[in-house]
Protein backbone atom coordinates (compact mmCIF):
# COMPACT_ATOMS: atom_id res chain seq x y z
CA UNK A 1 0.00 0.00 0.00
CA UNK A 2 1.36 3.42 -0.91
CA UNK A 3 0.11 6.99 -0.98
CA UNK A 4 -0.45 6.91 -4.75
CA UNK A 5 -2.86 3.97 -4.34
CA UNK A 6 -4.72 5.74 -1.53
CA UNK A 7 -5.05 8.95 -3.54
CA UNK A 8 -6.31 6.97 -6.52
CA UNK A 9 -8.83 5.19 -4.29
CA UNK A 10 -10.15 8.51 -2.98
CA UNK A 11 -10.35 10.02 -6.47
CA UNK A 12 -12.22 7.00 -7.84
CA UNK A 13 -14.60 7.03 -4.86
CA UNK A 14 -15.35 10.70 -5.56
CA UNK A 15 -15.50 10.62 -9.39
CA UNK A 16 -17.05 7.12 -9.71
CA UNK A 17 -15.52 6.67 -13.18
CA UNK A 18 -12.30 4.85 -14.12
CA UNK A 19 -11.67 6.90 -17.29
CA UNK A 20 -11.95 10.28 -15.57
CA UNK A 21 -9.97 9.08 -12.56
CA UNK A 22 -7.21 7.93 -14.92
CA UNK A 23 -7.20 11.31 -16.69
CA UNK A 24 -6.98 13.23 -13.40
CA UNK A 25 -3.96 11.16 -12.30
CA UNK A 26 -2.23 11.10 -15.69
CA UNK A 27 -2.58 7.33 -15.98
CA UNK A 28 -4.16 4.91 -18.40
CA UNK A 29 -7.43 3.25 -17.42
CA UNK A 30 -5.79 -0.22 -17.23
CA UNK A 31 -3.15 1.23 -14.90
CA UNK A 32 -5.86 2.60 -12.59
CA UNK A 33 -7.66 -0.75 -12.59
CA UNK A 34 -4.44 -2.58 -11.83
CA UNK A 35 -3.54 -0.33 -8.87
CA UNK A 36 -7.02 -0.58 -7.37
CA UNK A 37 -6.89 -4.36 -7.72
CA UNK A 38 -3.50 -4.39 -5.95
CA UNK A 39 -4.97 -2.37 -3.09
CA UNK A 40 -7.98 -4.69 -2.84
CA UNK A 41 -5.69 -7.70 -2.88
CA UNK A 42 -3.57 -6.27 -0.05
CA UNK A 43 -6.64 -5.50 2.06
CA UNK A 44 -8.32 -8.80 1.16
CA UNK A 45 -11.67 -7.17 0.27
CA UNK A 46 -13.44 -5.59 -2.69
CA UNK A 47 -13.55 -1.82 -2.38
CA UNK A 48 -15.78 -1.05 -5.38
CA UNK A 49 -18.86 -2.43 -7.08
CA UNK A 50 -18.25 -2.07 -10.80
CA UNK A 51 -20.85 -1.56 -13.57
CA UNK A 52 -20.67 -0.32 -17.15
CA UNK A 53 -21.80 3.20 -16.31
CA UNK A 54 -20.16 3.93 -12.97
CA UNK A 55 -18.20 2.60 -10.05
CA UNK A 56 -19.61 2.65 -6.51
CA UNK A 57 -17.99 1.98 -3.18
CA UNK A 58 -18.73 -1.42 -1.68
CA UNK A 59 -19.63 -1.76 1.99
CA UNK A 60 -15.97 -2.44 2.76
CA UNK A 61 -14.99 0.53 0.60
CA UNK A 62 -17.20 2.82 2.68
CA UNK A 63 -15.56 1.49 5.86
CA UNK A 64 -12.07 2.04 4.44
CA UNK A 65 -12.82 5.53 3.06
CA UNK A 66 -12.31 7.58 6.31
CA UNK A 67 -9.14 5.64 7.11
CA UNK A 68 -7.64 6.44 3.70
CA UNK A 69 -8.51 10.11 4.15
CA UNK A 70 -6.96 10.12 7.63
CA UNK A 71 -3.74 8.45 6.45
CA UNK A 72 -3.19 11.00 3.69
CA UNK A 73 -4.15 13.86 5.97
CA UNK A 74 -1.66 12.75 8.65
CA UNK A 75 1.05 12.43 6.03
CA UNK A 76 0.36 16.00 4.90
CA UNK A 77 0.59 17.14 8.52
CA UNK A 78 3.89 15.28 8.93
CA UNK A 79 5.32 16.91 5.80
CA UNK A 80 4.27 20.33 7.08
CA UNK A 81 5.87 19.63 10.46
CA UNK A 82 9.10 18.61 8.73
CA UNK A 83 9.11 21.80 6.65
CA UNK A 84 8.47 23.86 9.77
CA UNK A 85 11.22 22.09 11.71
CA UNK A 86 13.68 23.02 8.97
CA UNK A 87 12.73 26.70 9.08
CA UNK A 88 12.02 26.82 12.85
CA UNK A 89 13.68 23.95 14.71
CA UNK A 90 11.63 21.97 17.21
CA UNK A 91 12.37 19.11 19.58
CA UNK A 92 14.25 18.60 22.84
CA UNK A 93 17.75 19.85 23.59
CA UNK A 94 19.78 18.75 26.63
CA UNK A 95 22.70 20.95 27.61
CA UNK A 96 25.07 20.86 30.59
CA UNK A 97 27.59 23.44 31.73
CA UNK A 98 30.08 23.89 34.51
CA UNK A 99 28.35 25.88 37.30
CA UNK A 100 30.30 29.12 36.79
CA UNK A 101 29.66 29.06 33.04
CA UNK A 102 25.99 28.20 33.48
CA UNK A 103 25.42 30.93 36.07
CA UNK A 104 27.49 33.80 34.68
CA UNK A 105 28.21 33.26 30.97
CA UNK A 106 25.35 31.36 29.35
CA UNK A 107 22.21 33.22 30.57
CA UNK A 108 22.29 36.00 27.95
CA UNK A 109 22.82 33.46 25.15
CA UNK A 110 20.05 31.19 26.44
CA UNK A 111 17.65 34.11 26.79
CA UNK A 112 18.11 34.88 23.10
CA UNK A 113 17.80 31.20 22.17
CA UNK A 114 14.49 30.83 24.04
CA UNK A 115 13.13 33.96 22.37
CA UNK A 116 14.11 32.81 18.86
CA UNK A 117 13.18 29.13 19.24
CA UNK A 118 10.18 28.83 21.59
CA UNK A 119 9.25 25.38 20.22
CA UNK A 120 12.50 23.78 21.35
CA UNK A 121 12.23 22.14 24.77
CA UNK A 122 15.51 23.27 26.34
CA UNK A 123 16.81 21.44 29.40
CA UNK A 124 19.92 22.91 31.08
CA UNK A 125 21.80 21.40 34.02
CA UNK A 126 24.99 22.26 35.90
CA UNK A 127 27.61 19.61 36.57
CA UNK A 128 31.31 18.97 37.05
CA UNK A 129 33.44 18.81 33.88
CA UNK A 130 34.33 15.09 34.16
CA UNK A 131 30.67 14.14 34.40
CA UNK A 132 29.76 16.39 31.46
CA UNK A 133 32.39 14.68 29.28
CA UNK A 134 31.11 11.25 30.34
CA UNK A 135 27.48 12.17 29.60
CA UNK A 136 28.41 13.58 26.19
CA UNK A 137 30.35 10.42 25.29
CA UNK A 138 27.42 8.24 26.43
CA UNK A 139 24.95 10.22 24.33
CA UNK A 140 22.98 11.41 27.38
CA UNK A 141 23.61 15.08 26.54
CA UNK A 142 23.45 16.98 23.26
CA UNK A 143 25.90 19.76 24.13
CA UNK A 144 28.21 20.68 26.98
CA UNK A 145 30.03 23.92 27.82
CA UNK A 146 33.29 23.61 29.77
CA UNK A 147 36.49 25.47 30.55
CA UNK A 148 39.85 24.23 29.30
CA UNK A 149 38.67 21.60 26.76
CA UNK A 150 40.66 18.38 26.93
CA UNK A 151 41.18 15.68 24.33
CA UNK A 152 38.75 12.76 24.59
CA UNK A 153 38.43 9.99 21.96
CA UNK A 154 34.64 10.29 21.65
CA UNK A 155 34.25 14.04 22.16
CA UNK A 156 34.61 16.93 19.70
CA UNK A 157 34.69 20.61 20.56
CA UNK A 158 34.50 24.10 19.11
CA UNK A 159 35.65 27.35 20.76
CA UNK A 160 33.10 29.42 22.65
CA UNK A 161 34.46 32.54 24.40
CA UNK A 162 37.44 33.49 26.53
CA UNK A 163 37.13 34.67 30.14
CA UNK A 164 39.62 37.17 31.58
CA UNK A 165 40.70 36.30 35.11
CA UNK A 166 40.76 39.30 37.47
CA UNK A 167 41.89 39.93 41.03
CA UNK A 168 39.06 40.78 43.45
CA UNK A 169 39.08 42.21 46.96
CA UNK A 170 36.67 43.77 49.46
CA UNK A 171 36.31 47.59 49.36
CA UNK A 172 37.82 47.64 52.86
CA UNK A 173 40.94 45.66 51.91
CA UNK A 174 44.28 47.58 52.08
CA UNK A 175 44.81 47.02 48.33
CA UNK A 176 41.35 48.39 47.42
CA UNK A 177 42.71 51.94 47.30
CA UNK A 178 44.85 50.99 44.32
CA UNK A 179 43.75 50.56 40.71
CA UNK A 180 46.51 48.11 39.84
CA UNK A 181 49.11 45.89 41.52
CA UNK A 182 52.11 43.75 40.66
CA UNK A 183 52.50 40.09 41.58
CA UNK A 184 55.02 40.95 44.31
CA UNK A 185 52.33 43.08 45.97
CA UNK A 186 50.21 39.95 46.52
CA UNK A 187 52.81 38.19 48.63
CA UNK A 188 51.82 38.06 52.28
CA UNK A 189 48.10 38.42 51.55
CA UNK A 190 45.67 35.57 52.15
CA UNK A 191 43.82 34.04 49.18
CA UNK A 192 40.53 32.20 48.70
CA UNK A 193 40.69 30.05 45.55
CA UNK A 194 39.09 27.18 43.69
CA UNK A 195 40.67 23.81 44.59
CA UNK A 196 43.36 22.50 42.26
CA UNK A 197 41.20 19.50 41.30
CA UNK A 198 39.01 21.87 39.24
CA UNK A 199 40.38 22.98 35.82
CA UNK A 200 40.32 26.72 36.56
CA UNK A 201 41.90 26.32 40.00
CA UNK A 202 44.63 24.14 38.54
CA UNK A 203 45.32 26.48 35.61
CA UNK A 204 45.69 29.58 37.81
CA UNK A 205 48.17 27.84 40.13
CA UNK A 206 50.19 26.41 37.23
CA UNK A 207 50.46 29.81 35.59
CA UNK A 208 51.65 31.44 38.81
CA UNK A 209 54.15 28.65 39.55
CA UNK A 210 55.74 29.17 36.14
CA UNK A 211 56.32 32.78 37.23
CA UNK A 212 57.76 31.62 40.56
CA UNK A 213 54.79 32.90 42.59
CA UNK A 214 53.29 30.88 45.43
CA UNK A 215 50.11 32.40 46.88
CA UNK A 216 49.11 31.97 50.52
CA UNK A 217 45.89 30.00 49.99
CA UNK A 218 43.98 30.02 53.27
CA UNK A 219 40.64 28.68 52.04
CA UNK A 220 39.33 26.72 49.07
CA UNK A 221 35.74 26.52 47.83
CA UNK A 222 34.48 24.64 44.80
CA UNK A 223 32.11 27.42 43.68
CA UNK A 224 32.53 31.11 43.01
CA UNK A 225 29.54 32.24 45.08
CA UNK A 226 31.20 31.11 48.32
CA UNK A 227 34.49 32.59 47.19
CA UNK A 228 32.86 35.98 46.53
CA UNK A 229 31.04 36.03 49.85
CA UNK A 230 34.27 35.22 51.69
CA UNK A 231 36.16 37.96 49.86
CA UNK A 232 33.33 40.43 50.57
CA UNK A 233 33.83 39.79 54.29
CA UNK A 234 37.47 40.84 53.96
CA UNK A 235 38.85 37.37 54.60
CA UNK A 236 41.15 37.29 51.59
CA UNK A 237 41.78 38.04 47.91
CA UNK A 238 40.80 35.86 44.98
CA UNK A 239 41.17 35.44 41.23
CA UNK A 240 37.94 34.86 39.33
CA UNK A 241 36.61 35.29 35.76
CA UNK A 242 35.58 38.92 35.20
CA UNK A 243 31.93 38.04 34.50
CA UNK A 244 31.66 36.20 37.82
CA UNK A 245 32.19 39.42 39.79
CA UNK A 246 30.38 41.93 37.54
CA UNK A 247 27.27 42.31 39.73
CA UNK A 248 29.19 42.68 42.99
CA UNK A 249 31.55 45.25 41.42
CA UNK A 250 28.55 47.20 40.09
CA UNK A 251 26.97 47.15 43.57
CA UNK A 252 30.31 48.18 45.12
CA UNK A 253 30.55 45.00 47.21
CA UNK A 254 33.81 44.03 45.52
CA UNK A 255 36.62 45.74 43.67
CA UNK A 256 38.65 44.42 40.76
CA UNK A 257 42.35 45.21 40.40
CA UNK A 258 44.53 44.91 37.33
CA UNK A 259 47.68 42.84 37.81
CA UNK A 260 50.25 44.67 35.68
CA UNK A 261 52.66 41.77 35.21
CA UNK A 262 50.14 38.93 34.90
CA UNK A 263 47.48 38.41 32.23
CA UNK A 264 45.46 35.25 32.40
CA UNK A 265 42.53 34.04 30.29
CA UNK A 266 40.24 31.05 30.62
CA UNK A 267 39.16 29.43 27.31
CA UNK A 268 35.62 28.03 27.16
CA UNK A 269 34.45 25.45 24.63
CA UNK A 270 31.30 23.73 23.42
CA UNK A 271 31.57 19.95 23.36
CA UNK A 272 29.48 17.22 21.70
CA UNK A 273 29.82 13.55 20.81
CA UNK A 274 32.10 12.95 17.85
CA UNK A 275 30.40 11.42 14.82
CA UNK A 276 26.83 12.28 15.85
CA UNK A 277 24.41 14.03 13.53
CA UNK A 278 23.95 17.69 14.48
CA UNK A 279 20.19 18.05 14.92
CA UNK A 280 18.34 21.22 13.94
CA UNK A 281 17.87 22.12 17.62
CA UNK A 282 21.60 21.64 18.30
CA UNK A 283 22.49 23.76 15.28
CA UNK A 284 20.09 26.47 16.47
CA UNK A 285 21.95 26.85 19.77
CA UNK A 286 25.39 26.48 18.17
CA UNK A 287 24.50 29.28 15.73
CA UNK A 288 24.02 31.57 18.74
CA UNK A 289 27.07 30.40 20.71
CA UNK A 290 29.47 30.32 17.73
CA UNK A 291 27.87 31.19 14.35
CA UNK A 292 31.04 30.62 12.31
CA UNK A 293 31.69 27.10 13.61
CA UNK A 294 27.97 26.25 13.40
CA UNK A 295 28.00 27.09 9.68
CA UNK A 296 31.09 24.90 9.19
CA UNK A 297 29.31 21.96 10.82
CA UNK A 298 26.25 22.52 8.66
CA UNK A 299 28.44 22.72 5.57
CA UNK A 300 30.03 19.40 6.54
CA UNK A 301 26.65 17.69 6.31
CA UNK A 302 25.75 18.28 9.93
CA UNK A 303 28.04 15.55 11.22
CA UNK A 304 30.38 16.15 14.15
CA UNK A 305 33.71 14.74 13.00
CA UNK A 306 35.93 17.50 14.27
CA UNK A 307 38.51 16.44 16.91
CA UNK A 308 38.60 18.13 20.28
CA UNK A 309 40.39 21.48 20.21
CA UNK A 310 42.76 21.55 23.12
CA UNK A 311 44.06 24.84 24.47
CA UNK A 312 47.36 24.84 26.33
CA UNK A 313 46.93 25.55 30.02
CA UNK A 314 48.64 28.78 30.81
Amino acid sequence: MDTAQLKLFLDLARIKNFTRAARNNYLTQPAVSRRIQQLESELGVRLFERSRRRVLLSENGRIFLPYARDILSRLDEAREEMRESESKPIGRLKVAASPSIGLYVLPSYLKRFIRLYPKIDLHVEYDLPDRIYASIAAGDLDLGVVAYPVSKPEVASIPFVTDTIVLICAPTHPLARRSSVHLKDLLGHKFVLLPERLPTGKAIRQALRRLGVQLDTQMEYDNFELIKRTVEMGLGLSMVPRQVAELEVKNKKLRTLKIMDFTFERPLAIIFRKGRIISSSMHALLSILNPVEADKLKGAGGKAERPTNTVPRR
